[in-house]
């Protein structure tokens, strides 16, 4: 029973540093650089984290609806060109954007999760940190252009350009951004997991 309501304690304690440390990073807003006319995220790491601390859906899950909302959150305290530009088009699409991704990123931090909790293997949380990444990245550029290409696509018909050429061209800006986020969190979860097992094994002994 003790160590129950222990590890139930470290759970929510790490949730909550988790929590703060995702809205200290979304006003900062170091959470989300811009880089040249594209805007990254770390955010996908602390998801990963909160996902493996917890080891449940509903945690994750959580962590991906923190990770909308501050993505969202991003047109008031980090606006740039581009989102100003989604927003004006269409408001409501811009939020599903945001924050709808988000939750899949979650549901699939808790997944794999749950695939790789059965094993110590060394990697295992890298696992968890590469699948969360790559689903943000997949699971949100599929959203933007399923809502917003339509639009787009009037737009560059408009400028005499094609609509299939710019969305190639703009999906290859993202690939070195993609590259990255899924590099970092493989190197930083690995060893915050390994570090944060190894004080509640030495909390327990």
């Amino acid at each position: 029973m003790t160590k129950n309501v222990s590890s139930k304690t470290r759970e929510l304690t790490i949730m909550a540093i988790l929590t703060a440390l995702i809205v200290v990073l979304t006003v900062a807003p170091l959470g989300f650089p811009v880089l040249g006319v594209v805007r990254g995220t770390v955010m996908a790491i602390p998801v990963a984290v909160g996902a493996a601390v917890t080891k449940n859906m509903r945690g994750a899950i959580y962590m991906g609806i923190l990770f909308g909302i501050t993505s969202f959150a991003q047109i008031i305290f980090n606006p740039m060109h581009a989102t100003i530009v989604l927003w004006g088009l269409n408001p409501l699409f811009y939020a599903i954007m945001c924050i709808v991704p988000r939750i899949g990123v979650g549901l699939v931090a808790g997944l794999t999760t749950k695939f790789v909790s059965k094993t110590k293997r060394f990697g295992r949380y890298s696992l968890i940190g590469l699948t969360t990444a790559l689903s943000n990245s997949i699971l949100f550029l599929s959203f933007m252009y399923l809502l917003f290409m339509p639009y787009i696509g009037q737009m560059v018909d408009a400028e005499g350009g094609g609509t299939m050429p710019f969305a190639l061209g703009s999906l290859l800006i993202f690939v070195p951004l993609i590259i990255f986020e899924a590099i970092a969190a493989v190197i930083i979860v690995e060893p915050v997991m390994r570090a944060l097992d190894k004080r509640e094994k030495a909390t327990a002994e």
